[in-house]
């Protein structure tokens, strides 16, 4: 053990070895472990510091030698977010321009030079708004945030994937709690360890894609819900607050379809009416009383949901087409009632099966082959630990199921694109993973007790 513990000592002074400024957010994440830990009863408290320092500490070594053998070493693009490798690139640009600095190129990261026009674009943008437009693409809160921490402590990508890595571990530490709201402890160990470990969840989680942070605080909002639901604290109610400005500047449409999934809630579930009473107000209040709200309800538009579909068709990549031809000719045309139902069918194919293993063409793909297979095998059982949930635990389980169907109506209408549906499914995955542990739990152990 104590050679164990030398070990991980080594590892971790190599970090910080290479990455001094990732102390600062070490030191944040040992006290909020410290405070799980003190909340935790003495029975749990083992686990939970295992599944987050085994978490933490192997996503920091794969990090590791991804960033600096790959990505710096052999100056190759980043195969697993490379959407995040352009938040750093525009944060570093904004950071200059913001603070008058010299505009050079990244440090390091980045073997080709941007083109003149696109410089010019984020130059142009960066000084027309100090704070960032929401929904900006590439450009928006999440990139000025990686800007700041630019002018902070300089060009430091790994802390932008540093912070990732602890929203992954945490989110991990928030499944098992609510896996045991929902089941049983033995339930919620094997779906926190799954969830925390999944390859997807795992690898996005050590880039600098803003979706790691995003989904955690989906994750986070729904057990925050259970638990009021469950004890009526208006703690849990409140700090969904700030939890749903959070999400706002990070994927700002989906504040609404939290809401709303939310307020569906309201209708199905077994709870008290003061309690239903005060998720009322607080989503009107939100939706009514706040200066997103225009912006919120125009996401809830059918014609913006159409339109961002729309969008995606057109990016790199693999792309799949939901509605007939003459909307692609035309993208103002109205669609009729039959052919989104059409859409609709089409699109849950996709958001729930891509990328389909019998068309695997490229690396990235065959990176994720074997995740493809086993997630192909859990859907047929969480199906089953649904129907298990909602006959042990009617209310909490009915929560999830809202949150699952309004997320899969968006991810069926809205995306486009193979890799996009593929990495946004994560919002997903969590919910998924518990059910299907849950089946699996009562098909092969034929064992399940009420929570």
């Amino acid at each position: 053990m104590k050679i164990n513990y030398a070990v991980w000592a080594i590892l971790l002074g190599l970090w910080f070895l290479f990455s001094p400024t990732s102390l600062i957010f070490s030191l944040l994440a040992s006290l909020i472990l410290i405070t799980i830990y003190v909340k935790c009863r003495p029975e749990e408290k083992k686990f939970v510091l295992f599944l987050f320092i085994s978490g933490f500490l192997l996503r920091i070594l794969f990090l590791s030698f991804y960033h600096w053998g790959y990505l710096v070493l052999l100056k190759k693009p980043d195969i697993i977010g490379p959407d995040g490798e352009a938040y750093i690139k525009n944060g570093w640009f904004i950071s200059r321009i913001l603070f008058n600095k010299n505009i050079t190129l990244p440090p390091s990261g980045w073997p080709n030079p941007a083109k003149y026009s696109y410089l010019v674009n984020i130059t142009s943008y960066a000084r027309d708004y100090i704070l960032p437009e929401v929904g900006g693409y590439q450009i928006g809160p999440y990139t000025y945030f990686i800007a700041y921490l630019f002018f902070i402590f300089g060009y430091v990508p790994l802390m932008v994937k540093f912070i990732n890595v602890f929203f992954s571990v945490l989110m991990g530490v928030v499944v098992y709690f609510m896996a045991k709201d929902l089941f049983e402890r033995k339930i919620a160990k094997i779906s926190s360890i799954l969830v925390s470990f999944f390859p997807s969840t795992f690898l996005f989680s050590i880039t600098a894609l803003k979706d790691t942070i995003a989904n955690f605080f989906l994750v986070f909002m729904v057990w925050l819900l259970i638990r009021y639901n469950q004890r009526g604290r208006i703690a849990h109610l409140a700090l969904t607050i700030p939890s749903l400005l959070f999400l706002y500047f990070l994927r700002d449409r989906f504040v609404l379809f939290y809401l709303c999934a939310a307020l569906l809630s309201l209708f199905v579930t077994r709870v008290r009416f003061s309690r239903k009473l005060a998720i009322l107000i607080l989503c009107v209040a939100l939706i009514n009383f706040t200066p997103f709200k225009n912006r919120l309800i125009k996401q809830f538009n059918l014609y913006q949901i159409f339109r961002v579909h729309y969008g995606y068709v057109g990016t790199p990549g693999r792309n799949y087409k939901l509605y007939p031809e003459y909307f692609y000719a035309k993208s103002d045309s109205q669609i009729e009632f039959r052919d989104t139902v059409v859409a609709f069918f089409k699109g849950s194919v996709h958001a729930l099966l891509e990328p389909f293993l019998w068309k695997a063409s490229t690396t990235e793909d065959l990176l994720f082959y074997p995740q493809m297979l086993f997630w192909y095998f859990l859907l047929p059982f969480s199906a089953l630990g649904l129907i298990i949930g909602l006959r042990y635990n009617y209310s909490n389980t009915m929560c999830v199921f809202i949150f699952l169907l309004v997320m899969h109506f968006v991810l069926s209408l809205f995306e486009g694109n193979v890799g996009t549906v593929f990495r946004h499914r994560e919002m997903v995955v969590p919910f998924i993973l518990i059910l299907a542990v849950a089946g699996l739990n009562y098909s092969f152990v034929k064992k399940t007790s009420s929570p």
